[in-house]
């Protein structure tokens, strides 16, 4: 590892990517990629002819599904698929959200960890409202852009 201009001690590592590496995103989206890959006969969206299973950045996903009922097995089956490649699921991160009609998921447990349902989240510094309006988003950032011209 460099430090400045010196370099420490050799140690053995047996993964990793450097931190700001340009490579991590990619590495990431393409991991992501592989275990979508697995998980498309339980998981997606259908707009049109299209299916939509996730939505990725950094580190960071955002998976869908039209079956509330599912999301248990769901996410216990990316889980598995993504251990595979050495990730691990962020529980403590991971939410569940229902943005269409009807009532709102309940909070689940899998693999003994508990999953917060949520009516709202912030994801890439916008914040997604069950609610399916945009109006409070707007108002939220007019309110920080109005925050920052003052």
């Amino acid at each position: 590892m460099r430090i400045g201009r010196q370099l420490t001690d050799t140690f053995i590592t047996s993964s990793g990517v450097r931190q700001g590496c340009i490579l991590a995103p990619v590495l990431f989206c393409l991991a992501i990629n592989w275990i979508m890959y697995r998980c498309t006969d339980m998981m997606g969206i259908k707009v049109g002819d299209s299916i939509f299973t996730d939505i990725d950045y950094a580190d960071d996903a955002v998976l869908f599904t039209d079956n509330d009922a599912a999301w248990p097995s769901d996410l216990s089956e990316f889980n598995l698929a993504a251990s595979t490649m050495g990730l691990h699921t962020s529980w403590m991160k991971t939410k569940v959200q229902n943005t269409a009609s009807g009532p709102p998921p309940t909070t689940c447990t899998i693999s003994g960890h508990q999953v917060e349902a949520v009516t709202k989240f912030t994801y890439l510094c916008s914040d997604i409202d069950s609610s399916r309006y945009c109006a409070p988003e707007i108002y939220r950032r007019l309110g920080l852009a109005s925050s920052v011209m003052s």
